[in-house]
């Protein structure tokens, strides 16, 4: 992504906000920076970042210059692989507009990976989990890519 000198800007570029306080050579207000700071402290911590840079292993299926694709360590279905972007971001529930090329990356390359994975053919599911009660258990953005097999309903409904 390019550098864009905002010194007079008149909108925040992810939120919006008219009263943006952003820094001069950023084009974000103090609100979005924050958020920035936070996901940037998360990503110290996170095992999900740890493989994107080669610090921890994973049966890696598919990787590009901005997401990493590697076989789930608990699979729900005979292929189960879980697609991250190379930049922390804690979920997609979080995402801000200034994250939407990253978003857009793994998206894109889920077809690829799908593909490296034996899946084109009989096809897929994208699951997508954002907070705990979706069942996100790390704090970093992903998806699940799932097949070899019939999938069943969405939903599990509860008895």
């Amino acid at each position: 992504m390019g550098t864009y000198l905002f010194k007079y800007l008149a909108l925040c570029f992810v939120c919006q906000r008219a009263d943006c306080s952003g820094p001069v050579y950023v084009p974000l207000c103090v609100v979005c920076l924050a958020g920035l700071s936070y996901n940037n402290a998360m990503a110290e911590q996170c095992i999900f970042c740890a493989i994107a840079a080669d610090e921890a292993q994973a049966d890696v299926v598919y990787e590009n210059d901005e997401t990493v694709f590697f076989h789930d360590i608990r699979p729900k279905m005979p292929v189960h692989i879980v697609g991250i972007t190379r930049r922390h971001i804690s979920s997609l529930a979080t995402a801000m507009l200034a994250d939407l090329p990253y978003v857009g990356a793994l998206l894109a390359a889920v077809p690829a990976a799908a593909r490296e994975a034996g899946l084109a053919a009989h096809g897929f599911r994208v699951v997508s989990n954002a907070g705990g009660h979706a069942g996100q258990e790390v704090p970093h953005l992903h998806v699940h890519v799932l097949g070899g097999g019939r999938l069943g309903p969405m939903v599990c409904r509860e008895a």
